[in-house]
């Protein structure tokens, strides 16, 4: 007997409810009626508001994934150095330009080098070869030897400002050592860690400026 009285005031809410559902749809349907009359009606009014997709959501970012707004609000001071770097070389005095502000750990090839050593390092600085290679006045030279400019002429240092010469060797065998040949049409910014230990090494004569990082375009 009990399941009987379960199953009826079962179907009584039942009932009770769609009795609601219908009501409350045709209250819908008089507001549109009235809606109509008094000439207020807006087409797709009652229409539910279309979902922001998430192609729409997706935010720019750079070659190394890192949201665009984030690289200009570490160039504008908005985020600070210690929020962003996490190998502890990087130095936002020595940067120029928003694509410099990037640290090595956001780097996967990066990451990859900073493994090889027995002992893996905290930074791409502290690489043994980094100082073996990149920071050595004569292994630059020797390099430079085998390079080649983008009109095919071989490096040579212009003037008396042997640090600028020997800087921009530095940041091409970083290129090789870390990510491999990229050729002329394939640039990329280093880490802010490496542009530091490198102008650090061979800083800028008086009077003069850093160029910063430009793309192959601006070149």
């Amino acid at each position: 007997m009990a399941s009987e009285y379960v199953t009826d005031d079962s179907e009584n809410e039942s009932m009770s409810e769609s009795m609601s559902c219908s009501s409350s749809s045709d209250q819908d349907n008089s507001e549109i009626v009235e809606d109509v009359l008094a000439g207020s009606y807006q087409p797709y009014a009652h229409e539910p508001l279309a979902e922001t997709s998430d192609e729409d959501e997706q935010e720019e970012v750079d070659v190394d994934g890192i949201p665009l707004q984030e690289i200009e609000d570490r160039y504008e001071g908005i985020q600070t150095i210690e929020n962003w770097c996490c190998c502890g070389h990087c130095d936002a005095r020595l940067l120029f330009g928003p694509r410099e502000y990037r640290c090595c750990h956001e780097i996967d090839a990066a990451n990859v080098f900073k493994s090889e050593p027995t002992e893996p390092v905290q930074c791409v600085t502290e690489h043994p070869d980094f100082n073996a290679v990149v920071l050595h006045p004569r292994v630059l030279q020797v390099a430079a030897n085998g390079l080649r400019t983008r009109q095919g002429k071989r490096y040579k240092q212009l003037g008396s400002d042997e640090n600028s010469y020997l800087r921009a060797i530095a940041y091409r065998l970083f290129i090789s050592m870390v990510f491999g040949f990229m050729g002329f049409d394939n640039s990329r910014p280093l880490p802010a860690c490496a542009y530091t230990t490198i102008r650090t090494r061979f800083p800028k004569a008086k009077n003069t400026e850093y160029t910063g990082y430009k793309s192959t375009e601006e070149r």
